[in-house]
């Protein structure tokens, strides 16, 4: 990395308060960098002129200072990316803050790139006694991704300790949040030397200059290439990267903004492929389908969403049905062709064996600073179980369940394919009586 392409500083008098066992800024030896929240706003722009990305809490939790916000107002005027760290939990108020910061950022072709560290999924209250769970913390990278601020997450840094089933997990709840992961050596306390003694792990120590530190001391670390190696692969396996380091993935995830990409090579891009499935839920005497109106996207769709591991599609299906309405769903056994593709979507051929209707890919444009992807959307057609109607649902997600005729889908606020789909699933079961017990399952 080109020192030259970010500017480093701190802000508050002392570094982060999470205790971490594994930290060497809490050594009595570590010489902090800069303070840059003490400095003159005209200050600020001055360091920064030559630099590309601004890194202003290197070595502290930039949401535990009391003037944190202030501090990133002024940091605006910079006019560079901004990128920082954190273990906090970001919310509400905080992550309203945030997302405007991104805004006036992404409006001069910058942006706010936050990394969220996660070390360890398990025994993790041994190493972070202060921080927030890794669960609140994956919590708090999805909340910033959905309102489009560009994430990564930081595996740093890489611990002995470490298991790879672990990595498997964290990328897997953590692939669609994010743009990329980061990794890097253990630089060894004598703290984390102790724990390590105790649970009877030996380490190979060995040393390395800090570069980024003023005075380039030689520190003892911990290498783990192995547990890299295996993040670098779990990440890619998921159409995601192993940066190098923090420049590298702010800057990447800057031009995932700012790049040029057409509607007519949409298809074309190699972006990331996720696996869905949706059930269309009609009533066989009405004719009449069933919609949620989803509160995050602001729309009316059938029930459905990603699939998860361990799972087919036509289980994901059922099981986000019951999440979302909660009532149970049985899937028929139809099959049938979209009329057109749209601008959006577009029907892909399907195995031979599925008991899907029909598989369509869909292009998700970005919002913010994340990168477009496609659905790969499995398709069903289904009944209820009891044409009873429902009457809860999950409240999280979901503000409105009822069932439609086509002729009112087609004036609903919805997707485009969504009436395209209905259309041709009315078709298939105006052919044939599809709903006999034998289709169903």
């Amino acid at each position: 990395m080109n020192e030259s392409s970010r500017v480093i500083g701190t802000a508050g008098r002392k570094g982060c308060k999470y205790g971490c066992i594994y930290c060497f800024t809490r050594e009595s030896s570590y010489k902090r960098s800069p303070r840059f929240d003490v400095l003159r706003t005209r200050d600020l722009v001055k360091i920064s002129l030559s630099s590309q990305v601004v890194q202003p809490a290197c070595d502290t939790e930039l949401l535990l200072l009391p003037d944190w916000k202030n501090y990133l107002d002024e940091l605006v005027s910079t006019g560079r990316i901004i990128s920082f760290a954190t273990k906090s939990e970001i919310n509400g108020k905080d992550l309203h803050f945030l997302k405007g910061i991104n805004e006036i950022l992404m409006a001069n072709k910058k942006i706010l790139h936050i990394g969220v560290t996660i070390v360890k999924l398990k025994n993790w209250r041994e190493l972070e006694p202060g921080a927030p769970s890794p669960d609140a913390r994956i919590a708090t990278l999805r909340r910033l991704w959905e309102v489009g601020i560009p994430t990564a997450v930081l595996v740093r840094p890489m611990l002995p300790c470490l298991l790879k089933d672990e990595i498997d997990e964290l990328v897997e709840r953590t692939y669609r949040f994010c743009h990329g992961y980061l990794s890097g050596p253990l630089y060894l306390t004598p703290s984390f030397e102790r724990y390590m003694s105790r649970k009877g792990i030996s380490l190979c120590v060995t040393e390395r200059v800090a570069r980024w530190q003023e005075a380039k001391p030689r520190l003892r670390v911990v290498e783990c290439n192995d547990l890299e190696k295996h993040l670098r692969d779990a990440a890619e396996d998921k159409g995601r990267r192993l940066f190098d380091n923090n420049v590298e993935a702010a800057i990447f995830s800057s031009n995932v903004f700012n790049q040029n990409w057409t509607e007519e090579t949409k298809w074309l891009l190699k972006v990331r492929r996720e696996q869905v499935g949706t059930v269309y839920i009609v009533n066989p005497d009405t004719k009449e389908f069933l919609l949620i109106f989803h509160r995050k996207l602001g729309r009316w769709l059938p029930p459905g969403g990603h699939t998860e591991e361990k799972e087919n599609n036509m289980q994901a299906a059922i099981r986000e049905a019951k999440e979302e309405i909660c009532l149970d769903v049985h899937i028929t056994k139809v099959k049938g062709r979209l009329e057109k593709d749209g601008l959006y979507y577009r029907q892909i051929p399907s195995d031979s064996g599925t008991d899907a209707f029909c598989v369509i890919e869909e292009f998700l444009r970005p919002i913010g600073a994340q990168d477009p992807h496609i659905h790969v959307d499995h398709i069903y057609v289904g009944t209820l179980a009891s044409q009873e109607r429902a009457k809860k649902w999950n409240r999280e997600e979901v503000t409105a369940v009822d069932f439609f005729s086509i002729d009112r889908i087609e004036q609903l606020d919805t997707y485009d394919n969504v009436p395209v789909v209905c259309k041709a699933i009315l078709k298939e079961i105006g052919k044939k009586q599809c709903f006999s017990k034998g289709d169903t399952q």
